[in-house]
């Protein structure tokens, strides 16, 4: 399976003709012949073969079609054609698990535009600001109520949960500001553009109606909730030692309910009683929730029971059971 990314790179890219679409069956066909790959959940597998698992996600999701659109492929080669660093590193990940998606329409238009995305994607230097999420998330994973919470949800899918280690986080900018957040071999990583952009102009209005307390509070809860879903498809791949697990196709697997494909959501939920949308309930939600919520998480302390008031974003469910496990309010169609 090594052989895959050489093949994509040396023999197989360097021959495409300018086009509005590429002929994938020949990359395809030599794909199917080479041996079947588990991308592990350890260190050495992931800097010798994440990148073989990108093309193989790619090729086991279009290989009907036999085509993908030639502005997605060359953003695709561009990202697997650089050197290990910080930023590359990041966008393997996320393209890991982009490219799970399972695209009803079949034309690849979709992870194209995500994958020009990627492209762009950095890895920002955290200022105080982004420390002080950093610290936030680093109290969430490290709460007690949250790692049993994880751990009840991992039984469901008949594992158990690995001892708590390290989990470290990393601001990213990711232009789709959609984009919540994704999780890396034990890294949460955030994408400082969906928060600012989210709850930007939350503040703004906020300062003229005296209730910045509430839109700050409600972000902080959306920032727990991104680390409650991560920190859960991190102990998921983790105790099956498979970073390039699918929820969904293990869900059915499994036989489980269709409540069960997206595994992040479910440990909102059994967080917070519902999958909620903090951005939406961030003028709705009980305000001495949210302040008992952040204080429990805070001073690793009893989390309260979720009330009423919360708007539900079940959509993410639907889109994710898709194939992609990642963090994101509801852009796929």
């Amino acid at each position: 399976m090594a052989g895959l990314i050489e093949f994509f790179m040396q023999s197989f890219a360097p021959k495409i003709n300018p086009n509005n679409y590429v002929d994938i069956k020949p990359l395809v066909e030599f794909w199917s012949n080479c041996s079947p790959i588990t991308l592990k959940y350890n260190q050495e597998s992931l800097n010798s073969e994440i990148r073989s698992s990108i093309i193989a996600n790619l090729c086991a999701i279009h290989r009907v079609q036999g085509q993908f659109p030639q502005y997605g492929f060359d953003a695709l080669k561009d990202i697997l054609n650089q050197a290990i660093n910080d930023d590359s590193v990041a966008q393997w990940i996320l393209c890991v698990h982009l490219t799970k998606i399972n695209d009803t329409k079949g034309d690849g238009s979709k992870l194209s535009f995500l994958l020009n995305a990627v492209k762009a994607m950095i890895v920002n230097i955290p200022d105080l600001h982004h420390q002080s999420w950093i610290e936030l998330g680093q109290k969430v994973v490290r709460h007690n109520q949250i790692i049993d919470i994880v751990a009840s949800v991992l039984q469901k899918f008949g594992v158990k949960a690995k001892p708590p280690n390290h989990i470290r986080f990393v601001i990213v900018r990711n232009e789709v500001s959609e984009l919540r957040g994704f999780s890396g071999l034990n890294t949460i990583y955030i994408n400082c553009e969906h928060y600012q952009n989210a709850f930007e102009m939350s503040f703004k209005n906020a300062e003229r109606f005296n209730l910045v307390e509430r839109v700050e509070l409600a972000s902080k809860m959306s920032l727990i909730a991104l680390a409650i879903h991560e920190f859960g498809h991190i102990k998921l791949r983790e105790a099956h030692g498979d970073f390039n697990l699918s929820t969904p196709t293990l869900a059915a697997e499994m036989q489980l309910p269709d409540d069960h494909k997206e595994f992040g959501a479910l440990c909102e939920i059994e967080a917070f009683g519902s999958h909620v949308d903090w951005n939406k309930s961030r003028f709705g939600a009980d305000l001495c929730y949210m302040r008992s919520f952040l204080n429990a998480i805070e001073t690793g302390t009893e989390l309260p029971k979720g009330p009423l008031g919360l708007l539900i974003n079940r959509s993410e469910c639907e889109h994710f059971s898709a194939g992609v496990d990642m963090d994101s309010t509801s852009y796929y169609d």
